[in-house]
Order: C-alpha cells, then structure tokens, then sequence
C-alpha cells in the first residue's frame, strides 16, 4: 500500500473530467449525517486568554530603592528577570554611575538590588556553577559601584581595606571573553583598593585614633552636636540626681535622728522573755532607714574619649557608609560563608535606653553595637543604700561596645575571615566510582605526591592508570592545560563519562590568579603553538570516536575545549583550524540526532 502511495498519477489533460471528479457520493453516509445533524450542540467552555507581558526591564528600573519592580519581574518569570538584571548591570552600571547625583540615595538603591538579586540568584542556580559565578561577579560588580559611591561620598574610606579579597574572583567559571573582561576588571578595583588601603579595617574591634568612626566623627560637626546634646542633657539628669541624693541624705539624717531619739516598746512572754512587738516604734523606723535607698545614674556615654565618639557615630551612621558595610556584609557573611553560630550580646545599641531618643535606624542597616555587660541601670545593684555620696551614685557607663551583625547575630570581628565560595563554583560528581575524586576537581593546590600516596581512594571499577591521570590533572595551576594536552594524547581518561568532562571543564573555564592583567593559569592556551597542539590532538580524538553516538559527552568536551581557545587566542589562524573542526563535530552530532530519529521511528512501526 504505501509503495503504491508513492507512486505519483500520470498527468493527462485530455482524459480529465471534471464534472465527475467534482461530484461527492455519499450514498451509505445519509444517515450518520442526519444524525449528527440533529444532536448537534456546543459543548465548549469559552476561556479568556491573558498572556501575562512583563515589560523588560532597564537597570533604572532595577535599581529602584524598593526593589519592587525586581520582585514583580522574579515572581513572574524568574530566569528572564534574572538574565535581565545581568544583561543591565554588564551593559550599564558604568553609565548609570556617571549620572549619579544623589550618592546617598544610590547607595541604598544598589545595595536593594544586590541584596535581593543575588539571594534570588542563589536560590534559582543552585547546583549549576556557570551560572553561579554570574551571580557572584554580577553581585561584585554592583558592591564595586556601590564602593566608587561610598568613597566618593566619604573620601577617607579609600584608607580602610575593602574587605572583599580578590581572590573571591580567582574561583569563578567563565568562558566568554565579556565575561573574563568583566572579571579581569573586578580584580583589579579590588586589587587596587587593597593596595591604597592603610588604615586596617573599617571592622576592627579596636578603637583608636585612626578608627573610621573616629575619624569621620571628627570631621563631622553633625555627631558632634549630637554628642554635645547628648552630654548636657546627661549633665542635666546627673545635676537633678545630686539634688535628689542631698535630699535623701537629709531624710536618711532626720530618720536616724529621730530613731535615736526613740526606746523601743517591750513585752514580755509567757515564759519570762523580752521582745519588741510588731507596733514598736523604734522598729519601724529602724526598717524604714534600711529601705532608704537612691537609683543609680549612669552616664550614657563611655568614659573614654575615642568610644565615646564611636558610639555616637553609631547613633546616626551615614547612609552611604551605612549600605556599604550592609552590603559588604551580605557578600561576604550570607553568599560567601558557611553558617555561623548565633551569639546575641546581653544589649544591643538598639535597646540601651538612655541612648535610644538619640538614635537613627535606617531600615536597611544590619550592623549596629552590643555588649556583653549589663548596664549597670538594670543590673542588680542599680539602687545604693542611704546615705551615700556623689561617687557610688554617679557612675561612669558600664557598657563594653563592640560591632555586631543582626542578621547573622554573630560579633563583627567573628563573621568575618571564612569566605570561601568553592561550593559555588565546583562541578559536583555524582554518585559512583568518581565520587571519592571530587577533591581532585575543587583545587589545583594538591601535589603529585598527594595522588600517589592517596591511590586506596582508587575506586574498583577504576583502573589506576586513570585514577593517576585524573588527580594529576589538576596538579598545579599552571600545569592544568599541559595536563590536558597530555591526556588527550595519552587516553587514560575515559572521556565519555561526564565525571571527567567536569574535570576538564573545571580546568578549562575556573579563572586563577590574575598577574599584569594577565590570568596565569591560561597563559599556554593564548600561544599559537600550544593552540595547534591541542586542536591536533582534538581533531585525532573526534576522528576515534565519531562512528559512535555513545561519545556525546565527548563530543561535549572537544566542542568546550574548542570555545575556550576561540575565546582566549586572537590568532586567526588557530580560529579558523578551531572553527573547521568545531563544525565537523556540530555536523556529525547532528548526524547522530538524525540517525536515532530514523531508528526510533522504524522500531514504532514495527
């Protein structure tokens, strides 16, 4: 039947009859059609269509104080609201600084939008570390601008180290040359602001002369008004507690004298005993003198000049400075740490009475001061018995400040100092006879010697020749693409699996340590002659496996290896080998596609 149906009719005008061809005889059709004729009625459910059209958006609408228009675009279509953000601040975050006005007001902005994009980020690229990686540079990139802001605003935050370490950048994955630019110039902000820095840290737990608190305050006539207001207005409370003392001193004077002047009453029990009953005069007063007591004034700022002045710059921070460390934070304590343990203080600056009228919050601030002693106000000798003096009622401010994070409610100086975002941007192997090799693929740190004294980790079902070729592979930063070379040529490795297409993928794209704006362990893959070598012993591999569509994931690795060196090496000599046979590999996994169609099909018919 379907050989006769490809047999085209012979075409021949002059036996056409078209009033006979035209005519449709139905003659065993009538009464089906009179019947569905009859019964016929509409069944379907009218549905509206309202396809929903999230305007794209721009990095101005982005960078809105609220975030809102981040939040409508995430709950919408979260992957496209994403690429958005990263698209916009690539494109355009170098533009939008140069129009900045208000620095203030783009400080909060950019740490809003860093905040809520990078934890979204997290979230919806988990367990993928390309797209890991753009999450973190894109959230560099905006923690950068809002650093140029921050030191434009505040100048003598250029002394303070930047807390963010460039190498926070040497562990991220990257394959397009925008992306290693962008990279390339992160590094060297950071680098540079490192090396201009020379005052410590902005988060140091010491407080002296250089201390950024202090030196701003002494700059800033606003905090020190603030704690001149401060100061009166503690005098005036200490000067109505000492006209308070002197008259309960006197009171405590005429109660004395007047229970001296006074016997007490007596009675006698049954047995002959003498005692004073309960309405006994003399007793009463004597009680009433041992209650005389006077609470206690503590004077709200400490005692100490330099804490004094850097808690008072707590009371009212800059707002620039402000997001700045807030998002500082955010980088480096919530992406780039693991989970610390909470250690809450006895009182937060927040919660200190005597400072609280004085105190402004921004509502996106997390860095504040608490102590670990009480006030002495709600300790439990806040009250001193009469009579007393000036000294032991007047006291100095019992509180011990230091930095401290309410959103990892951890001590300043603990949070910091554990980055580490490896688990970010490290291919993970699966279960299986690979998965004990996984500290091969993290780092190029480990020695030979270290795989070789670590061959019990051999899985069974692994020979050890390839168990030695996968730990050396990544032996030595600046040996990664020697090693591959080599292995491409040696063929210990079993290409076809994906766990040593991770290897090699990690090797390729993880960008190391950056020297004369050069990434130093890519050096060879920018040498023609390395780039000849390497396609060779590609094109020599894709030859051996091209008659079998079981090697797709070596396939994979050719093709990735072949981007990497059309994206690392200007010649035109190596793009164009690389490109020749970066199309023979597209033609014949396409081919593969084409053949298993056709299989699949002929095995549904039969």
């Amino acid at each position: 039947m379907q050989d006769s149906q490809r047999v085209s009719p012979l075409w021949s005008p002059s036996q056409l009859d078209l009033g006979h061809d035209i005519q449709l005889s139905l003659s065993h059709s009538g009464g089906y059609i009179r019947n569905a004729l009859s019964s016929r009625r509409d069944n379907s459910v009218s549905t509206y269509f309202d396809p929903k059209n999230r305007p794209r958006g721009t990095l101005d609408d982005f960078l809105a104080s609220d975030g809102a228009f981040f939040e409508d675009g995430y709950s919408t279509d979260p992957d496209l609201t994403l690429y958005d953000v990263e698209q916009a601040v690539e494109r355009g975050i170098d533009a939008w600084l140069d129009r900045v006005t208000d620095n203030d007001g783009a400080c909060v902005k950019l740490e809003v939008l860093g905040e809520k994009y990078s934890s979204k980020a997290a979230e919806t690229y988990a367990g993928n570390p390309e797209l890991l990686s753009v999450m973190l540079l894109t959230t560099v990139e905006l923690w950068v601008a809002l650093d140029t802001l921050a030191i434009r605003e505040i100048p003598i935050l250029a002394d303070y180290s930047p807390e963010v370490p460039a190498s926070l950048l040497e562990v991220l994955l990257f394959q397009k040359n925008a992306s290693l630019h962008r990279l390339r110039r992160a590094h060297q902000y950071i680098s540079n602001r490192h090396s201009r820095s020379n005052r410590g840290s902005v988060f140091s737990s010491a407080t002296g002369k250089d201390s950024f608190a202090v030196r701003f305050y002494g700059e800033s006539f606003h905090l020190q008004f603030l704690k001149a207001r401060i100061e009166e207005a503690a005098q005036r409370d200490r000067d109505k507690k000492m006209v308070q003392l002197e008259k309960e001193n006197a009171r405590h004077a005429d109660l004395k004298q007047k229970c001296v002047n006074t016997d007490h009453s007596s009675a006698i029990t049954q047995d002959g005993r003498e005692y004073h009953p309960k309405n006994c005069t003399k007793c009463k007063l004597e009680q009433r003198l041992r209650r005389l007591q006077i609470p206690l004034h503590e004077w709200p700022l400490p005692t100490e000049k330099l804490y004094a002045e850097a808690v008072v710059f707590e009371l009212d921070c800059p707002v620039s400075f402000n997001m700045w460390r807030t998002a500082t934070f955010h980088l480096l304590v919530d992406l780039c740490s693991p989970t610390l343990k909470p250690k809450d203080p006895y009182i937060k600056l927040t919660q200190y009475d005597a400072l609280r009228p004085y105190f402004v919050q921004h509502p996106r601030s997390r860095i504040t001061l608490g102590s670990d002693t009480k006030p002495f106000t709600v300790s439990h000798y806040n009250r001193v018995s009469l009579p007393t003096t000036e000294k032991r009622v007047c006291v100095n401010n019992g509180l011990k400040f230091s930095g401290f994070d309410t959103h990892s409610r951890t001590p300043v100086s603990e949070a910091l100092g554990r980055v580490n975002v490896t688990r970010y941007c490290t291919y993970e192997l699966p279960s299986g006879p690979y998965r004990s090799l996984q500290k091969f693929v993290v780092t190029p740190c480990h020695v030979s010697n270290e795989v070789m004294a670590n061959q019990l980790d051999c899985h069974k079902e692994l020979s050890i020749h390839e168990y030695l070729a996968f730990g050396h592979l990544r032996s030595g930063g600046s040996l990664q693409w020697l090693n591959i070379l080599r292995e491409l040529r040696g063929r210990s490795l079993t290409f076809r699996r994906y766990e040593v297409h991770a290897l090699i993928a990690q090797a390729a794209s993880q960008a190391g340590p950056l020297a004369s704006e050069e990434w130093m362990w890519h050096q060879e893959i920018r040498q023609p002659s390395f780039c000849y070598a390497l396609i060779e012993e590609l094109e020599s591999l894709f030859k051996d496996v091209k008659a079998n569509w079981l090697e797709g994931v070596t396939m994979d690795t050719i093709s990735f290896l072949l981007g990497r060196i059309l994206v690392s090496n200007p010649d035109q000599a190596v793009s164009q080998k690389a490109i020749e046979l970066l199309c023979a590999v597209r033609h014949k996994t396409f081919s593969w596609v084409m053949d298993l169609s056709k299989s699949s099909h002929g095995n549904t018919r039969r």
